[in-house]
């Protein structure tokens, strides 16, 4: 249908155009062949590309909309680490903003609202698992409505119920927490047990805005009161799944620096321009400690993505090249049906170029059908992809999306070429002769 419509147009005053709406119409059924070879290769490549993009342009707008620093230090928490810590970051020349803050390491969730958390936690893994107990399937529904949990989650969560992180909420002005529920820490928020819980944790552990938290620090429980739960679509750097004030974790000594599970990390905003000087100089003045570029973490997890879309732009690869193939065919038996027409064009006058012109335009117009239709579908699956499952914002680059389209324009015609170029140096004298 779509090849009729074509077949339809006016030629624009251009004969070669002219002819090629002619040609289609009288072979739309070939044609409609090639353009789905084409549409479907392009399909398979524009899906993969598209998704990477977005899955990268996701990841570094996440952190920069999630995280205004740039470098962080990790390093001990023993007097002479600290001291060193803050007359090193003191000596940096283009420091914008420094947040020293900590991480107890052996802080352990205990308790939720009461109630064992580890019993909690073990009741969402076997729900993560599949089982055939109806039971527990029950259970499981009426514990989590909202979905049961993967092992993934389970996985992810697990960790996240090991360690507090203190944040100097003085002075934090390196980490915009995206939150779901309730409400971020803020200077208010300064030597109170308030703490912001993550957002993978919460729903495991059916933790909501006003629970009671229990960590096991010390030996001694400590109680602590939820105001907030992160978003699970946020890319927070964070070290532990909950955060709360460092004056108050050192006043219940979650953050005693006699013990070697505990270190400092501090949070530095730097200009581009003096970045990788001050890193450098970081280093060389703490070999001990471990200093970190976000830029290249988030650079190396671009890579990772680029390195996981390899294998099925490979197999999109393939499948465009068999749509190639297909297409050199269908011209190279249009050629053979059409010697007579050839040499009748030569014989009354027609050169050789203006033969291939017409070819060629022909071709060109079902690659770029193929092309926009390939390339159209792409966009609308990843659109569907990224909002229902990936729940990440949908964007398109248009330099992509223009690169597609040439690129199975092009091959279209290169693979006409190759069988029309012979095609129209036939000698008119020799096909009329043959008839």
């Amino acid at each position: 249908l779509v090849i009729w419509l074509i077949s339809l147009l006016p030629g624009m005053g251009t004969l070669t155009l002219r002819l090629a709406f002619r040609s289609m119409a009288r072979q739309r059924h070939r044609m409609a062949t090639t353009v789905l070879a084409l549409c479907i290769g392009l399909l398979g490549v524009g899906c993969t590309a598209i998704l990477a993009q977005n899955l990268k342009a996701e990841i570094n707008g996440a952190a920069a909309r999630d995280n205004s620093f740039n470098a962080i230090i990790f390093s001990g928490r023993s007097t002479d680490e600290l001291t060193a810590l803050h007359t090193a970051v003191g000596q940096l020349k283009g420091v914008k903003a420094a947040e020293f803050a900590g991480v107890s390491g052996r802080a352990v969730l205990s308790t939720v609202d009461g109630r064992p958390a580890q019993s909690t936690f073990a009741l969402a893994a076997a729900c993560a698992k599949s089982s055939k107990n109806t039971a527990l399937k029950n259970e499981c529904l009426t514990r989590f409505p909202n979905g049961i949990p993967s092992d993934i989650n389970i996985q992810q969560a697990g960790g996240l119920m090991i360690g507090l992180q203190g944040r100097d909420l003085r002075a934090a002005g390196t980490l915009t927490t995206p939150i779901s529920e309730g409400r971020a820490l803020t200077a208010q928020d300064a030597g109170t047990n308030h703490i912001v819980l993550s957002g993978m944790v919460a729903p495991l552990l059916d933790a909501h805005v006003g629970s009671t938290l229990g960590y096991t620090v010390q030996g001694r429980t400590q109680t602590f009161t939820v105001v907030g739960i992160t978003s699970r679509t946020g890319f927070i750097f964070a070290l532990a799944g909950t955060m709360a004030d460092t004056g108050y974790l050192q006043k219940i000594g979650a953050l005693s620096s006699s013990d070697i599970e505990n270190y400092s990390t501090t949070y530095l905003q730097i200009p581009d321009r003096y970045l990788q000087g001050d890193l450098a100089s970081l280093r060389q003045y703490m070999p001990n400690a471990q200093v970190l570029d976000l830029s290249f973490i988030t650079g190396l997890i671009g890579t990772w993505v680029d390195k996981f879309a390899l294998f099925p732009e490979i197999l999109a690869a393939l499948s465009l090249f068999a749509g190639v193939v297909i297409i050199a065919n269908a011209v190279a038996m249009n050629m053979m049906e059409r010697r007579r027409e050839i040499g009748i064009m030569k014989a009354v006058g027609a050169r050789r170029r203006f033969v291939l012109q017409e070819l060629l335009t022909e071709t060109g117009v079902i690659g770029f059908v193929g092309a926009l239709a390939g390339t159209g579908l792409a966009m609308v699956a990843t659109a569907v992809l990224d909002n229902q499952f990936l729940r990440i914002s949908v964007s398109f680059e248009w330099v992509v999306v223009a690169g597609l389209l040439v690129l199975g324009t092009g091959l279209a015609m290169a693979a006409a070429a190759i069988t029309a170029w012979p095609a129209s140096g036939e000698k008119p004298l020799t096909v009329l002769r043959y008839e």
